[in-house]
């Protein structure tokens, strides 16, 4: 069984402005569920961001003020510049009730058909759409990449085993990753010049040079 991950949290103050909780280090953040009302929240974002690489998709325990409640990191917005977390989204589940989210795929292995015969390994899909009960999400599913033994050879959703309680609404014949012929090498072709004006130049000078000699 995972560990549950745990992040402290409390009731953000609206008088201050989110850029005034950026500079002193944390995030502005939303929780909302279904039969619930939206709490404006705040959390340290360097604890956020501990979190967040172990629980993208995995249900986490968000304490706030001394309340816990189980949640989804629903959304997360990033500054492109400073990678700083702008704002996050917190979506309460219920034990009971399957949610739906998305579950990194983790390619491992390596394949033959790339290492042997040079083939381009084209990944589809990096993140599979689920439905299942809170507790039975994981934080990736591994997809391993030994058995692309040739060129053309693919894996599809239908060929990879979901983890116990977990189901997908894709279409099971959706390709995740695939092998593809290397492009081949364009040739180049290489032409001489054609220097038609020196030809003609040439041409015209041994003419003179006969009417020279008739003239002798």
């Amino acid at each position: 069984m995972l560990d549950k991950i745990k992040i402290k949290a409390k009731t953000r103050d609206k008088s201050k402005k989110n850029n005034f909780l950026r500079k002193s280090g944390f995030v502005p953040a939303v929780l909302y569920g279904k039969g619930i009302k939206t709490e404006s929240i705040e959390v340290n974002e360097n604890e956020f961001k501990k979190a967040f690489l172990k629980a993208e998709s995995q249900v986490i325990e968000l304490d706030i003020n001394g309340e816990n409640n189980s949640v989804l990191i629903y959304d997360t917005q990033k500054d492109p510049l400073t990678g700083h977390i702008l704002h996050i989204d917190f979506y309460k589940v219920s034990k009971d009730k399957k949610v739906h989210t998305e579950i990194a795929l983790e390619f491992t292995g390596t394949s033959p058909a790339v290492k042997d015969f040079g083939g381009v390994l084209v990944i589809n899909l990096r993140q599979l759409s689920v439905n299942a009960l809170p507790d039975k999400l994981v934080p990736h599913i591994e997809i391993s990449l030994d058995n692309l033994l040739a060129i053309g050879d693919e894996i599809k959703i239908k060929d990879i085993k979901l983890p116990d309680g977990i189901t997908t609404d894709l279409d099971l014949e959706q390709g995740i990753v695939s092998i593809m012929e290397p492009r081949a090498e364009e040739k180049v072709e290489t032409k001489e010049p054609v220097l038609e004006g020196v030809k003609e130049e040439i041409k015209q000078g041994e003419e003179k040079n006969e009417d020279v000699e008739d003239n002798k």
